[in-house]
C-alpha cells in the first residue's frame, strides 16, 4: 500500500464516505483539487487505484452499502471524464490508435476510465466502447477505427475459464499486428499466460506499454 500523505488523504476520504461529511457537493470538489494538485499519473497511482480498492474491499466484506459504493463510482467517474475531456487529443499520423471495452459479462468499467485518463495525459488517442461488448463486435470496431491497440478490464467476479477462452478467440481473430492488452484485478489470477495478450496492472506498465507502441509506430 501507498505510504504517506497520500495514504491519509484516501483514509480520509473512506472517512467521509462511510460518515457523509463530505456535503452534497464538496466530495468532487475534494478529490478534484487532489488531482489537480499531485497531476492525473500520480492521482491514478495514488489515491483513485487505491481507493478503489479500498471502497471494493469494503463492500465486498459487507462493510459498506452498495449506494455508498456506487455514490464513489459516479463521483469518481466524472472526474475522471473530465480530465479525459481535458486531456483529448485528435489522432495524429503514426499516435498509437487505442480501442477500449469490456468484453459481455463484464459490466465494471471504472479501471477502464481510469486507464483512459491516464493514456490520455500521455497524449494517447483513445476510443472507449464501453461495456459489455461480444468479441466480434471488437473485431469489427478495429478495423472500423484502424486501432493499433485493443484493451480490456476484467474485475475479479468475471469467470477466469471465460476469460481465457474469450482472450484466446480475439487473439485468433484479430491480426497479429494488433497489440491487446487485459488489465484489472480478475487478470491477477489467470492461470496461463496467452501468446500476444500483454497484462499490466500498475500505471508504469500502461505507460511503458504506450511508449513502445508509439515507438513502434514512429519507426514503421
Amino acid at each position: 500500500m501507498f505510504e504517506g500523505s497520500q495514504t491519509r488523504f484516501v483514509n480520509h476520504i473512506l472517512t467521509l464516505l462511510m460518515q457523509h461529511q463530505q456535503g452534497d457537493n464538496a466530495f468532487k470538489s475534494i478529490l478534484r483539487q487532489k488531482a489537480n494538485e499531485i497531476g492525473i499519473v500520480k492521482f491514478i497511482e495514488e489515491v483513485a487505484h487505491p481507493l478503489g480498492v479500498a471502497v471494493g474491499e469494503k463492500w465486498f466484506q459487507g462493510e459498506m452499502n452498495v449506494f455508498i459504493e456506487r455514490y464513489y463510482s459516479t463521483q469518481i467517474s466524472e472526474i475522471l471524464n473530465d480530465l479525459i475531456v481535458e486531456n483529448d487529443v485528435h489522432a495524429q499520423p503514426k499516435q498509437p490508435r487505442i480501442l477500449l471495452g469490456t468484453l459481455s459479462g463484464e459490466k465494471h468499467i471504472l479501471g477502464l476510465t481510469m486507464t483512459q485518463t491516464l493514456l490520455c495525459a500521455q497524449g494517447a488517442f483513445c476510443i472507449n466502447l464501453g461495456a459489455e461488448l461480444p468479441p466480434s463486435e471488437f473485431v469489427d470496431a478495429v478495423e472500423y477505427f484502424k486501432s493499433n491497440v485493443v484493451g480490456f478490464s476484467f474485475s475479479p467476479v468475471f469467470p477466469k475459464r471465460m476469460m481465457s477462452s474469450l482472450l484466446r478467440q480475439l487473439r485468433t481473430d484479430l491480426p497479429i499486428e494488433i497489440e491487446i492488452w487485459v488489465g484489472g484485478k480478475g487478470t491477477q489470477e489467470l492461470e496461463e499466460n496467452i501468446d500476444g495478450i500483454s497484462i499490466m496492472n500498475t500505471v508504469d506498465e500502461i505507460i511503458v506499454a504506450y511508449q513502445s507502441t508509439l515507438y513502434r509506430l514512429s519507426a514503421c
